[in-house]
This record gives structure tokens, sequence and C-alpha cells, in this order.
């Protein structure tokens, strides 16, 4: 018998055999999740200034692989999430907000902007129903936030630590992850506008800007 070349390399007929199908299906195909949605504006004084916003590639890449006993792997894509949430947060704590391609490096500078923000991803984690014999999946994000000046001078550093939790329901594994991942990130966002003059260095900084938030200290 010849086999069909266009049939999908994770969906074998069953002439190919039981004992194969069992062999090859918790690795055959990786389930992906990818994460969207949007986070509501925060509730913030938009400083009058102008930043440049700079995503590396692991942060606008980032996936995890989830493994589960007996079951294909899931990843979860939540880099699109990652840049398209944090962009519409930084869109309002400042007056204004530019993209660059790459860090000053060599004594370049970044015109037109008063400072650089950089968030990075230091870890990613899920808690599975397996994992914690309850009915919910629960993501964690860690993100280091890294302030720079034009030439690409430290100003400060700051960890942000964000957390989402989804009800499982049968069946409905794919959208619990996702709804998971989408809540810590917009939970790293709401922090990161809440608490960013809330920095020693960024309030100094912003001392020797002579620019502070209607509310802020």
């Amino acid at each position: 018998m010849t086999r069909n070349p266009l049939a999908p390399a994770c969906g074998r007929s069953l002439a190919a055999g039981f004992i194969i199908l069992v062999a090859i299906a918790p690795g055959a195909c990786v389930r992906t999740v990818p994460v969207y949605g949007s986070a509501p504006a925060p509730l913030v004084e938009a400083l009058p200034l102008d930043v440049g916003i700079f995503y590396n590639t692991g942060f606008r890449d980032a996936s995890h692989r989830v493994e589960r006993p007996r079951e294909r792997p899931w990843v979860v894509e939540f880099g699109a999430a990652n840049a398209e949430l944090f962009d519409e947060v930084f869109r309002n704590m400042f007056e204004r907000t530019v993209h660059i391609e790459k860090m000053p490096e060599g004594g370049g500078t970044v015109p037109g902007v008063d400072a650089i923000l950089e968030p990075r991803i230091e870890e990613y984690a899920v808690l599975t129903p397996d994992d914690s014999g309850q009915k919910y999946y629960a993501a964690s994000i860690k993100y280091r936030i890294h302030l720079f000046a034009p030439d690409g001078g430290f100003i400060a550093s700051w960890p942000v630590n964000a957390y989402g939790k989804s009800q499982w329901r049968a069946f409905r594994d794919k959208q619990a992850l996702r709804q998971a991942s989408l809540l810590a990130i917009r939970d790293a966002a709401a922090a990161l506008a809440l608490e960013f003059d809330d920095q020693q260095q960024v309030q100094a900084w912003l001392h020797d800007k002579g620019v502070l938030r209607a509310q802020g200290n």
C-alpha cells in the first residue's frame, strides 16, 4: 500500500497500527497556545517625557513549553502579547513613545528621547491541575525593567513579578492556559504603570528632569 505523501505527520490513519500510534502520540505534535488580548488603560497621569522602547528577541518571541504526563506538550506563545500589552501601558505612561531597533553602542545615542525602557523576561512558569490537584491553571512571569539614558547609560533596574490564574474545565486546557498567561501579562503591565515612579532610582532621575506625576511623591 502506498502512503499518501500529503497525510499530516501527527494524524496517521488507523491502518498505520495502534501500537505505532501509542508510541508516537505523546510527542508527535506540539499544541500551540497563542496568547492575545488587551489590557485596561492604567489610571495614571502621563509623564511629559519622550521614551524609546526596546524589545529584544527574547521578549517579542517569548514562548514556554508545558509538559503533562501522557499528553502531547503545549507551547505557550506569549511574546506578541508581551509587546502589545506593554506598548499599551507605555503609551499611557508617557507623552510620546517610539520603538528603537537596537540599543546605542560605541558612543552612539538615540536622538529625540529622554530615556530608553527595556523590559526583559527572567522566568515564566505554569502550574497545571496535575501539579496542584486543583481545577485551575496558573501562570507566573518574572520581568526585569531596565531604564537607560539615551546613550545607553544605566539609570535604574527593578523586578516586576506577575501572576494569573484561570479555572480549568473539561477539554478547555488551551483556553485556561491562554487566559492565565494573559492575566499575568496584564498584572505586570498594571504594576509597571502604577509603581514606575515608586522606584528610588527612578524618583532621583525624574527629580533631575524636573518631572513628577500630579499624584506622585
